[in-house]
């Protein structure tokens, strides 16, 4: 279904869900309108919240991951993940999210850190 005929769909059937049964038995016109006058507020948050959520304004789900590699000189030592983290926080910032870190000495004076990131 394409989003410009879903969200109408969507906030009749909210308006709807908000009516009481007495209400919707008693389809008076100038009844309706002074209960959305009364009760505007409630409807436009709800209609803003389903506007954002189908139009990809914000609710985008989950960031998707990937990984990340850096060559540092020196060994991993003994906090050799926490400061894999730390370098490549500083390279891309905390926007990026790393995780799950890891250090792998390559030889004796240079080290390899992976991350996932947020991918770009």
């Amino acid at each position: 279904m394409k989003k410009s005929i879903a969200i109408p769909i969507l906030c009749t059937l909210l308006l709807l869900a908000l009516l009481s049964p007495s209400e919707v038995l008693f389809w008076d016109f100038n009844k309706i309108l002074l209960w959305l006058r009364k009760k505007w507020m409630i409807k436009f948050n709800c209609f803003v919240i389903l506007l954002m959520k189908f139009s990809g304004i914000c609710f985008v789900g989950d960031p998707k991951f990937c990984p990340t590699t850096m060559q540092i000189s020196g060994s991993c030592g003994p906090n050799g993940a926490f400061e894999c983290f730390e370098a490549i926080n500083a390279k891309y910032g905390a926007s990026a999210m790393a995780q799950r870190c890891s250090c792998k000495d390559l030889s004796v004076n240079e080290h390899l850190c992976q991350c996932y990131i947020v991918c770009q």
